[in-house]
């Protein structure tokens, strides 16, 4: 029986994503080949504005309100106390590119196709700002989109993609921006009608800010691109994915200030109109705590090494784990979220490393306060929905292992996310279950009011019971006090083409299951007993049941969440 269920699943993650794309190839030209019907639904002014902040990285247990006794984070604890808190918020893939398209579009990472970071999220897939925009907001982004890829395609030099370059893939390209080939981005923008654009992370950041850093402040440009510390650097600076160091750049120039200063200044702007009456979306992307892990002064020495927790699950006990977690641990394997190093050479600096990352946490809550206060001020913050959260999370040496996969521990996939509205939805709420990152596009849409996109669609209905354009649900019943939702899982998609796996993961309000592709290992987490996941129960045998069980449930997830898109046009 246990045979069956896993060939079964097997065959739907192998055949799947290659039916769903067959649809979306065939369809493409069409979504947006006339003036799509659900898009005349008309806003007004009293319509709520929508203040949408991501972080990238976000541990989601180094919050105070999520229990942490070390970091600072009085702002997004205030947002937490007067709002509602979705305590068990999984991202849809942990990687950046593959979780940002799930966010934008509302479709899973088979429904987007942004299977892995380096994939550029289709430009004729509808989006929900598109959505927005084309029924009467204000669309506006703010700091890192990364909807295309940041680096040059695989063996192409940058004479090369100068010369032939793509609009459709490579406006987002840090070579080009770096050298002047590209100087804004091609507007609406994935639905945003104007964007302050950056990209990257630390001293890898370019686009406008980048620009305006060389060209405003030349001396600290200076110390932005040498990389420049305020003490000798230890070997965790040149740890991949880590480089821990004290950034000499000052605060004030940071790039997360930066996007606080042109968030606040779009807040402004938009208070002191009084004759754009439209509702605003707009959307703060910040970069950070990303590594580098290289904060600024004050906020490199706010914390003490000696009150740094030690990393749960260490030392590691790999023996029941999939083979290439030691590899990682062991050698420079090469993943999505890893090269060069072997993560068992940041464990020596792993004190130093939380703590700089610590400190990065609280300059990223420093500027939503100063956002926040803004709102206040101006007087928009009475009718403004304030949503946070982050794109996925930071393994943080748990386990022994860095950075953001392929593994799906829960530091990994489950991602801070706050509702904030103290005159239209409840506070201080914490909804314990499970929910996805598709939720996110059907939760804005229905605050906005607007309908879920669904590309050309007849006059008149061919069928009556055709399920919802996205996969996920709204979470406006739970804002809005109306009780719990029936569906409590989360799947959870990534492939690894280095490794040549897929993983799938389904969480359960107990349980986790991991299922890798054409292997005969797994993972199975039981949280009552086991909340740090340290015991895999994959081939405990008292578990075989539940684990055919959750596999079966999984099935289904699968099945439920693929596009319902494009609409049947005829009866044939």
């Amino acid at each position: 029986m246990n045979k069956v269920y896993y060939i079964l699943i097997i065959s739907v993650l192998a055949a799947g994503s290659f039916l769903t794309g067959w649809k979306i190839k065939l369809n493409k030209a069409k979504i947006n080949s006339q003036s799509i019907n659900v898009y005349n639904t008309t806003v007004g002014s009293n319509s709520p504005n929508i203040l949408f902040i991501i972080t990238d990285q976000f541990n989601p247990n180094a919050l105070g309100y999520a229990g942490n006794k070390v970091v600072k984070t009085p702002n997004l604890d205030h947002l937490a106390k007067n709002g509602i808190v979705f305590t068990r918020m999984y991202t849809s893939e942990p990687l950046c590119m593959p979780a940002r398209a799930t966010l934008i579009t509302g479709l899973t990472p088979r429904g987007h196709k942004v299977r892995m970071n380096g994939i550029p999220l289709g430009q004729r897939i509808p989006t929900f700002s598109e959505a927005l925009r084309r029924a009467g907001y204000q669309t506006h982004y703010v700091g890192k989109p990364h909807f295309q890829g940041s680096v040059n395609p695989t063996g192409e030099s940058d004479e090369y993609i100068a010369k032939h370059f793509d609009p459709d893939v490579l406006q987002e390209n840090g070579q080009l921006w770096r050298k002047g080939k590209i100087k804004k981005l091609k507007l609406p923008y994935y639905g945003f009608g104007s964007i302050d654009f950056l990209n990257g992370h630390g001293h890898n950041t370019y686009g406008d800010y980048y620009n305006w850093l060389k060209k405003k402040h030349p001396e600290a440009f200076k110390l932005f691109i040498n990389k420049t510390s305020l003490t000798p650097k230890t070997r965790a600076a040149d740890l991949y994915n880590r480089n821990s160091y004290k950034w000499a750049l000052p605060d004030s120039l940071h790039p997360t200030t930066w996007i606080a200063n042109k968030t606040i200044s779009f807040i402004k702007k938009k208070a002191e109109q009084k004759k754009d009456k439209r509702p605003f979306f707009l959307m703060v992307s910040i970069p950070d705590p990303h590594p580098p892990f290289a904060p600024p002064a004050p906020y490199c020495d706010l914390y003490d090494t000696n009150k740094i927790a030690d990393p749960v699950g260490f030392p590691p006990d790999f023996s029941k784990l999939p083979p290439y977690f030691k590899k990682m641990y062991d050698s420079a394997l090469t993943t999505s979220g890893n090269k060069l190093d072997p993560m068992k050479a940041s464990m020596p600096y792993r004190r130093e490393i939380v703590v700089h990352y610590y400190g990065l946490i609280t300059l990223v809550d420093d500027q939503i306060g100063r956002i926040m206060n803004t709102l206040m001020k101006t007087g928009l913050q009475k009718n403004t929905i304030v949503i946070f959260t982050a794109d996925h999370g930071e393994c943080l040496g748990n386990h022994g292992l860095w950075g953001k996969g392929p593994y799906h521990y829960d530091e990994v996939i489950r991602v801070p996310f706050i509702i904030y509205w103290p005159s239209g939805f409840q506070r201080n709420v914490r909804y314990e279950k499970p929910v996805q990152y598709i939720d996110i596009a059907p939760t804005i849409l229905s605050m906005a009011g607007v309908p879920e996109p669904q590309g050309r669609i007849p006059l008149k209905p061919e069928t009556e019971k055709a399920l919802p354009p996205l996969p996920g649900k709204s979470l406006l019943p739970v804002c809005n006090g109306e009780g719990t939702l029936a569906d409590t899982t989360a799947l959870i998609e990534e492939d690894e083409d280095y490794l040549g796996i897929k993983l799938r993961t389904l969480v359960t309000p107990r349980y986790r299951i991991t299922v890798y592709s054409g292997k005969d290992y797994g993972e199975l987490y039981d949280f009552e007993t086991d909340p740090h996941e340290i015991k895999n129960l994959w081939d405990d045998p008292e578990y075989c049941k539940i684990k055919e069980k959750l596999m079966l449930l999984m099935l289904k997830k699968i099945i439920e969440t693929d596009i319902s898109v494009p609409r049947q046009m005829s009866r044939a």
